[in-house]
């Protein structure tokens, strides 16, 4: 029964903070947190604590975003959680790239491919290497970027990931723009 009223907490939370509706999903999670600390169910406590953390990264809290994702990381891999250390490692490193601290963020974002390759998860595959894609970008390192950049449409064309798709296609096209390849770059966008 608890746990039933934390996990619909969860999905309510996830749902609004897809919609942008960011004190509302921090309200549910952190009562789905309380539920799940207080019937010990540790996978659910480590979901939740990523999903709080995005709540802080997207309202531009990055300490206490990285503080929720540390304890997230700290309990995917006591449990041995790894699409949540995954998805955790490659949240840290979002953090650190708008902190503009590009070497961390890479360092967590290989963290996170590597776990995505290991446990066959292509979607997350697809998401870290259009993560590190940007790293290289803003390093201006733009033929890795697009190396990283095709490797990501390739795993989002294979998966039918329209939404992913175009962003990648968009980010390559930024890429074409910063080397002065102006039709180039129009081909992407």
């Amino acid at each position: 029964q608890r746990r039933y009223q934390a996990v619909r907490l969860n999905k309510l939370g996830l749902h609004q903070l897809n919609r942008g509706e960011f004190r509302k999903a921090l309200n549910n999670f952190e009562q789905a947190l309380v539920i799940f600390r207080e019937i010990r169910e540790r996978q659910g406590e480590g979901a939740i604590l990523n999903s709080i953390g995005e709540v802080y990264r997207n309202l531009r809290k990055y300490t206490k975003a990285l503080d929720y994702y540390q304890q997230s990381l700290a309990i995917s891999k006591q449990i041995g959680d790894k699409p949540v250390e995954g998805t955790t490692l490659n949240n840290i490193g979002l953090v650190y790239y708008r902190l503009e601290e590009y070497r961390k963020a890479l360092d967590y974002f290989q963290q996170s491919l590597a776990i995505s390759k290991q446990i066959g998860d292509k979607s997350g595959e697809g998401t870290t290497l259009n993560s590190i894609g940007f790293v290289y970008r803003k390093l201006r390192e733009y033929p890795k970027a697009l190396d990283y950049y095709q490797q990501a449409l390739t795993i989002r064309k294979l998966l039918d990931d329209k939404s992913g798709e175009g962003d990648t296609l968009d980010n390559i096209g930024l890429v074409y723009y910063r080397l002065g390849k102006y039709k180039k770059a129009l081909d992407y966008f």
